[in-house]
């Protein structure tokens, strides 16, 4: 190939790279290129790129034979389907090879980057659903409107105290009587603040609350409640995380890849695909 090919396949190679890191599809991937292999290592390190080994002067089309059948005395027949040029090729297992030919999109929630949860949390619905029972089993509510009513309740539905206002009634009879509520316990609600003052304040700012009062207050919520989801990958960090919804974009987002550089692609066997030349370039 000429220089400048060779260049962009280079090139290629490290955005593709970072295409399957991104989604957590890396493990088990080896990219064929200009005589070299790109491979994924677990702790290896390339130009800054983790998880990646970088080995030249291989020959591609070791493998990417596949076995094809037997010969009449039963040893097996191999055979490329790569395009003879190599011009780009790659051989896959783990989570590509479930997203290119089983349509999707499962795994483990500890390689999925965070430009990618961003975008996760903000398409994938079965995600939100998920994460939305998390909220709700974290705060007990799972919006600004609920952290709203939280916290107007705790202030005045607090089981354990009561409204009960002694320079307002004269006595907690007549406070019952006159609100038809709080049977229980009469010690005051304000007897948890300093001064009563503080406690008028309290009550006038909780009945006076909207949700902008707590939306900056909800987001630091959402944002920290999402750092414990992602980080809770299961036992050994070995969780999978399945996301039908993103296979699609995916699987589009890296034909588009290969079209930016003029390459598309066609597969060889379940595990292999190969790359030849835009008809326009």
């Amino acid at each position: 190939m000429k220089k400048q090919d060779q260049e962009k396949c280079d090139a290629l190679a490290k955005e593709v790279i970072l295409f399957l890191r991104k989604w957590g599809l890396w493990s088990g991937v080896s990219i064929y290129t200009n005589g070299n292999r790109y491979v994924y290592k677990k702790g290896a390190v390339y130009k800054g790129i983790q998880d990646v080994e970088f080995i030249k002067n291989i020959d591609p089309e070791g493998y990417l034979e596949g076995i094809t059948g037997y010969d009449e005395e039963g040893s097996c027949i191999w055979k490329s389907f790569s395009n003879p040029e190599h011009i780009f090729d790659m051989t896959y297992e783990g989570p590509l090879q479930l997203l290119l030919g089983e349509f999707e999109y499962e795994v483990r929630k500890k390689d999925i980057s965070a430009e990618a949860w961003a975008y996760i949390f903000e398409r994938a619905e079965s995600v939100q659903e998920e994460f939305e029972n998390f909220l709700e089993e974290k705060y007990g509510c799972t919006d600004e409107e609920g952290l709203l009513e939280q916290k107007v309740s705790d202030l005045t539905d607090n089981t354990e105290y009561s409204l009960w206002d002694p320079l307002e009634f004269d006595t907690w009879e007549e406070y019952k009587e006159l609100t038809g509520g709080d049977t229980g316990n009469p010690v005051p609600v304000y007897e948890n603040y300093d001064t009563y003052e503080e406690y008028k304040k309290a009550l006038e700012e909780a009945e006076n609350l909207k949700p902008e009062d707590v939306k900056d207050l909800w987001e630091k919520m959402v944002q920290e409640a999402r750092k414990e989801y992602i980080s809770d990958c299961g036992w050994n960090d070995s969780e999978l995380i399945n996301i039908p919804e993103l296979v699609s974009h995916l699987r589009a987002e890296m034909i588009e890849l290969f079209e930016k550089y003029g390459l598309w692609y066609d597969f060889c066997f379940s595990w292999s695909l190969t790359c030849y030349r835009s008809l326009k370039n």
